[in-house]
């Protein structure tokens, strides 16, 4: 961006004309912005329905007794991941201050 308000600069054009020419590219960004979020966003509403219908799969799977399910590994892995984060958080939180 720089080198187009030294090109400005050099053709003698305005402040008023530099600033809309910013102005002009700062807009252009944000449009590019706003097609990645609608990206994201459109990636997430799908993420999030394919998570909910495996549940509710799961779930009469389970009800059907076609599943035995044994929470205990599970639970033991969510368990050292939490411990694991507080850990690399309370770390973070000293070395900040």
């Amino acid at each position: 961006m720089s080198l187009l308000l030294e090109a400005l600069r050099a053709l003698g054009v305005g402040g008023s004309l530099m600033i809309a020419a910013v102005l002009v590219v700062a807009a252009l960004y944000l449009r590019k912005g706003a097609s990645a979020a609608t990206t994201v966003a459109t990636l997430a509403a799908s993420t999030t329905t394919y998570v909910v219908v495996s549940l509710v799969v799961l779930a009469l799977a389970i009800g059907a007794g076609w599943l035995k399910p044994n929470p205990e590994p599970f639970l033991a892995f969510a368990n050292d991941a939490i411990e694991a984060g507080l850990d690399i958080g309370v770390d973070l939180l000293e070395s900040a201050l």
